[in-house]
């Protein structure tokens, strides 16, 4: 049995169309991206130490509820890539106490912001 090889010219020209948007819209995703990072960088966060002394005094119902856009962040993202979401409260509750501000000395950032 022979077998026959041959190479067919093809006009790509629908495949490359589509190729060039998927690029276009990747390119305005990272723009998007860049600036919603800028965004928060502008954030400018000040407290006493007052205050802040109090926040890590305050029990996981007190958290809960002075920070409930922040649960409410942390359940949305928890449910949309499949972690429990008391997994997730934990982890904030215990990193930052859901304080977007909160950072370390190495200048690691709170998980909910």
């Amino acid at each position: 049995m022979t077998v026959a090889v041959a190479q067919i010219a093809v006009i790509d020209d629908s495949n490359l169309d589509k190729r060039q948007e998927d690029e276009q819209h990747s390119t305005k995703s990272d723009e998007a991206k860049k600036d919603e990072t800028d965004r928060k960088k502008s954030v400018v966060c000040t407290y006493s130490n007052k205050y802040r002394s109090q926040m890590f005094r305050r029990s996981p119902a007190d958290a809960l509820q002075r920070d409930a856009g922040n649960v409410k962040l942390i359940r949305y993202y928890a449910q949309k890539y499949g972690v429990p979401e008391g997994l997730a409260l934990s982890v904030a509750y215990q990193e930052s106490r859901f304080d977007t501000c909160a950072g370390s000395h190495t200048g690691v950032k709170a998980s909910c912001s």
